[in-house]
C-alpha cells in the first residue's frame, strides 16, 4: 500500500470515528445540571424558564417557530408561560380573587389526584366541551391554563414541613413528603383555572387578548418568581422531562385540602430581590400559567389556525359589533342576513339558530358586493364591521386592502 493510500485510510478511519463519537453525544438524553435542578432534566419550555430568568428575553425565544421546533415538549399540549409568587395569599383567597375578578372567559377546577396527567386530561376536555357546545367551532386562541398544587408535607408528628427556597430540591420538587408513611401513594389538591383569553366572559369574541391586557401585565410586574418553589413537578412525575405546578399554602378552609405552608420572599421582593436581609419566610403561594400549545395533537383540532382557516366558519358573536358574523368560503367577512342588504341585529337571532343545519341565509358580504351596494367595500374603514370582524376572525392586524376612511354604516 503506498503512502497516499495510507493517508487516505487513516482520514477515513478518523472520520468514521468522528461521527460514532458525535452520533452518541446526540441520542445520549439531554440534561441540565443547575442549582440541584439534575432532577429536573430535559430541554423544555419549564426549564428554559427556569434557567433563562428573564421573562423577555424568554418570550422572544418561545416566540419563535424554529426555536419551539427544537425544544422536547414541543408537542405537549402545555407550554410553560410563567410563574408567579403573590406573598401572604393561600389557596382558599386565591380562588375567590379568581372567581370575583374575571376578565375573559373562564372555566374553574378542583382536581385532587395522585395522578397529573388527570388535571392534563381535564383541561383537553374542557377545551374540547368549549368547542363542542359553547362555540360550536373553532375557538380563538390564545388558552391560558393557571395551576397551583398544595402539596403535602408532613413531619413524624403530622406537622406541617414549610417549604422553602433552601430545602425545596431536598425532596426532590416533589409535591409529597409523609416522614410517618414513606410508601404511602398520595394524592395532591389541584386549583385549575382556564382563560379563553379572546372571549369576554359571556362568550364574545374581540380583538385582543384579554388575560395578557388584564392580568399578565400586572403580574409580571410584581410577581414573576424564578424560585424553587416554582419548579416543584405534579404528583405522579417520576422522570423527566416534567411539568412544574408550583406550591400553594393552605389554611384548609376547603374541601378536600389540607394545611400547607410554602414560603418566599416578601411583597415587592419577589423578583430583584434588593433587600438581602428578607429571610424569605413569607407565607405565599406559588402559581404556574401554561399557553395551550395549538399544535400539540390532541389540541389542534380544536383551534382556529389563520394559516389553514377551515371556511365558512360558523357565524360568531364579535364583541361591539350588532350583528353575528363570519368568514365565508370566499375568504371574506359578511354579516348574517336574509336580504343581501341589511345585517340582522344579534338581539333578533341566537347563535343556534343562526348556525342550525336547516337555515339559508343571504348574507351581506364586505367587499365587491358591499362596495356595489353602499359605495364602500367596509375594509377601507377601520372601525367599519367589515375590518373589525376581518382582524378579529382571522386574528390579524391587517385587512385585506385599505383606502381613505369613511363613516360605518
Amino acid at each position: 500500500m503506498n503512502k497516499n493510500a495510507l493517508r487516505e485510510n487513516i482520514k477515513t478511519l478518523f472520520g468514521t470515528i468522528l461521527f460514532i463519537i458525535l452520533l452518541v453525544i446526540l441520542l445520549i438524553p439531554r440534561k441540565i445540571v443547575n442549582e440541584k435542578f439534575e432532577q429536573l432534566r430535559g430541554y423544555t419550555s419549564e426549564t428554559i424558564y427556569r434557567d433563562t430568568k428573564d421573562i423577555v428575553k424568554y418570550d422572544k425565544r418561545m416566540e419563535d417557530p424554529s426555536f419551539m421546533s427544537t425544544i422536547d415538549d414541543q408537542n405537549d399540549p402545555l407550554i410553560m408561560k410563567r410563574c408567579y409568587q403573590i406573598p401572604n395569599l393561600v389557596i382558599e383567597d386565591l380562588k375567590n380573587g379568581i372567581k370575583n375578578n374575571l376578565y375573559c372567559a373562564t372555566s374553574t377546577y378542583d382536581i385532587i389526584t395522585n395522578n397529573f396527567t388527570d388535571v392534563i386530561n381535564k383541561i383537553i376536555l374542557d377545551i374540547q366541551t368549549v368547542h363542542d357546545t359553547t362555540i360550536k367551532g373553532l375557538i380563538h386562541g390564545p388558552i391560558y391554563i393557571w395551576i397551583t398544587q398544595v402539596p403535602y408535607f408532613k413531619n413524624d408528628k403530622g406537622e406541617d414541613i414549610s417549604l422553602q427556597s433552601f430545602n425545596t430540591s431536598d425532596f426532590k420538587f416533589q409535591p409529597y413528603y409523609d416522614q410517618k408513611n414513606m410508601t404511602n401513594n398520595p394524592t395532591i389538591y389541584y386549583y385549575c383555572a382556564i382563560f379563553y383569553a379572546r372571549y369576554t366572559p359571556t362568550w364574545k369574541l374581540t380583538e385582543n387578548d384579554l388575560f395578557k391586557k388584564s392580568v399578565m401585565s400586572q403580574l409580571d410586574m410584581y410577581y414573576t418568581s424564578f424560585e424553587p418553589q416554582c419548579y416543584m413537578v405534579g404528583v405522579g412525575n417520576t422522570d423527566g422531562p416534567f411539568k412544574y405546578a408550583g406550591c400553594a399554602s393552605s389554611d384548609a378552609r376547603v374541601n378536600g385540602t389540607y394545611s400547607a405552608s410554602c414560603l418566599g420572599p416578601k411583597q415587592g421582593n419577589n423578583l430583584l430581590q434588593l433587600d438581602k436581609e428578607d429571610k424569605k419566610n413569607t407565607k405565599s403561594t406559588y402559581s404556574i400559567v401554561y399557553v395551550i400549545n395549538n399544535r400539540a395533537d390532541t389540541i389542534k383540532r380544536f383551534i382556529f389556525d389563520n394559516k389553514d382557516p377551515q371556511i365558512p366558519t360558523p357565524w360568531q358573536n364579535i364583541a361591539g359589533i350588532r350583528s353575528l358574523l363570519r368568514i365565508n368560503s370566499k375568504s371574506n367577512i359578511e354579516c348574517i342576513s336574509n336580504d343581501n342588504k341589511n345585517c340582522i341585529r344579534k338581539k333578533d337571532i341566537t347563535l343556534s339558530d343562526a348556525n342550525a343545519d336547516t337555515a339559508q341565509w343571504k348574507p351581506l358580504e364586505c367587499g365587491n358586493m358591499h362596495q356595489q351596494l353602499y359605495g364602500k367595500s367596509g375594509y377601507d374603514n377601520p372601525s367599519h364591521w367589515c375590518s373589525k370582524g376581518y382582524r378579529t376572525l382571522f386574528d390579524t392586524n391587517s385587512v385585506p386592502f385599505s383606502s381613505s376612511p369613511s363613516p360605518s354604516r
